[in-house]
């Protein structure tokens, strides 16, 4: 009889250790789920983190290159659509994915009809440059001429342009 009681304790102990064994085999299961979540989160996180740090740096440093070759791309379609002669003044002004301008044309013309029909032709054609989002035209005040003569009549084209 006493061995049978000693392989039943010999038995419950056995089971015992394992049951305790499996509890903490899915408990060590359960820390490397979340471990490796946590690994795996932290590396997307890490990423993000270098990616937008990229893009800042490739921003900040391609900014003026950038800039520079849309307003001199800019300059070289309008020096093509008006003459240079009649250009009186250009501002520009960049941001950050586009730049604002203001062109102020200068017309001769003995009637205000044709330069004002000369000023709707470039803002025409400045308008069909693919970049541009938004572009007016609006009259400024005249400078006198001497009787008879071309006066010379001032417009101002403005307009947004895209910096692609």
């Amino acid at each position: 009889m006493l061995p049978f009681v000693l392989f039943l304790i010999l038995a419950g102990v056995s089971l015992l250790l394992h049951l305790e064994k499996s509890r903490r085999y899915k408990e060590l299961q359960n820390a490397r789920t979340q471990s490796s979540s946590t690994v795996r989160s932290q590396t997307v996180e890490m990423a993000k983190a270098q990616r937008g740090l990229y893009y800042q740096i490739q921003l900040y440093l391609g900014y003026p290159s950038a800039t520079s070759y849309a307003v001199a791309g800019f300059i070289q379609r309008l020096g093509a659509v008006i003459p240079l002669h009649q250009v009186q003044d250009l501002q520009i002004d960049p941001g950050l994915q586009s730049f604002s301008f203001r062109l102020t044309v200068g017309i001769a013309a003995r009637r205000p009809k044709n330069a004002q029909l000369a000023a709707a032709g470039y803002l025409k054609k400045i308008g069909k440059f693919p970049e541009i989002m938004r572009i007016e035209l609006a009259r400024v005040d005249r400078v006198p001429g001497i009787a008879g003569e071309n006066r010379l009549r001032l417009y101002s084209i403005t307009g947004q342009m895209d910096m692609q």
